[in-house]
């Protein structure tokens, strides 16, 4: 026969399910980019863009649209909020669900997948870390970032349960490609252990 196959290698990777986790601001719905839609983070742990930062800006304080919630910026410009480092990973676009969960579900310290013992939370500096990495990293009520950014955050900032905010943005978008991917949906309603 005259058929061609596909390497062994390939077909595995052609059923495995395809999904575009490419994260979109919650205020003007524009998919974050690195240039022109950079995601920035607020204490309370959402994120959205430059531009939607500047409208909800008075002074060098920014009203979080979504809870209310104050954020003090260091200078008059909202790019010097964080960045939200755990969004960025998903900025190449299409990707498979192997390699969705390994770079986006995932603690980067222990690799193990979020999970509601393991709450993606965000310090200030905007990195993401579980629950359990993040409790390894108290010191005076403080949490030194595992990245050593040099940037502190104190362990009872913003999230209602005690300790740094969970990370409002990869929740949503991992909880949107779950249903995309045969994964359930996260919840970190007990999440609270390490900080009360």
């Amino acid at each position: 026969g005259g058929g061609r196959s596909s390497p062994p290698s390939a077909s595995s990777a052609v059923d495995e399910p395809v999904i575009d986790p490419s994260p979109c601001c919650p205020g003007c719905q524009k998919k974050y980019e690195a240039r022109h839609c950079e995601p920035r983070l607020l204490h309370c742990g959402h994120t959205f863009c430059e531009t939607c930062l500047e409208a909800m800006r008075r002074g060098t304080t920014v009203i979080c649209s979504s809870c209310s919630a104050s954020t003090t910026m260091d200078g008059s410009s909202v790019k010097t909020l964080p960045k939200n480092y755990a969004l960025e990973t998903l900025h190449s676009g299409v990707m498979t669900r192997s390699s969705f969960v390994n770079r986006s579900m995932t603690c980067p310290i222990c690799c193990e997948m979020y999970d509601a013992s393991r709450a993606p939370r965000v310090l200030h500096c905007g990195h993401t870390f579980c629950d359990q990495c993040l409790a390894n990293c108290l010191f005076n009520s403080q949490i030194y970032c595992p990245n050593r950014c040099h940037i502190t955050t104190p362990a009872d900032q913003a999230d209602p349960h005690g300790g740094p905010p969970i990370n409002a943005a990869l929740v949503s978008v991992l909880n949107s490609c779950a249903a995309g991917t045969g994964l359930a949906p996260l919840s970190w309603a007990a999440s609270a252990t390490f900080w009360q």
